[in-house]
């Protein structure tokens, strides 16, 4: 049926994914959908993910979305303010739209990596400092030397009074990697 009615009158994203659930709440799996329906797996796997958020779902039925547009926002269901900026991207600039998306998904990713580094710094007593402060607040570590003229280390300074990190992170142009940047300062370097 949802084939026939593909070729009489072109069906919107919404019709789509819910003729895509109804077929895999029938028992249907997602190659037998796409077979039958003559889409591609990949968008039928989208399709479905969409169906079954409400999130996704509310996007493509009633804010009228694309698929893919919806497919790429309900990895941000939890954060409705941020749903709400991207939905506004996707609706006036939709060109813009997949950089707004990376750039989401990147500084979330930064936000996770920096959360975990300073759970760590903090597990060791360390004071966190704000990262858009860039006063100093005392001797930052690198290029401190032990009496003996060795570079001081973090291993060094670890679990002792005054010392502070301010933590940044940032993805590594090679590995693509995101990893903290924790930068150490000591109040008192003596």
């Amino acid at each position: 049926q949802l084939n026939e009615n593909e070729h009489r009158e072109a069906l919107n994203d919404g019709d789509r994914i819910n003729a895509w659930h109804q077929l895999e709440m029938e028992g249907l799996s997602v190659a037998t959908i796409a077979k039958r329906t003559g889409a591609e797996k990949g968008r039928v796997t989208s399709g479905l993910a969409v169906a079954k958020s409400e999130t996704g779902n509310r996007l493509v039925q009633e804010v009228a979305l694309t698929l893919d547009q919806a497919a790429d926002l309900i990895e941000f269901a939890d954060d409705a303010k941020l749903v709400d900026e991207l939905t506004e991207t996707a609706k006036t600039e939709p060109n813009y739209f997949p950089v707004a998306v990376q750039r989401a998904r990147n500084s979330r990713e930064r936000r996770a990596v920096c959360e975990a580094a300073t759970a760590a710094e903090e597990a060791k007593g360390h004071t966190i400092l704000d990262p858009s402060q860039w006063s100093e607040p005392g001797h930052r570590l690198r290029g401190l030397l032990t009496a003996q003229g060795e570079d001081v280390t973090p291993a060094d300074v670890e679990g002792k009074e005054g010392i502070s990190v301010r933590i940044t992170a940032d993805r590594d142009y090679e590995t693509k990697v995101m990893t903290a940047d924790v930068t150490h300062y000591v109040a008192n370097p003596a």
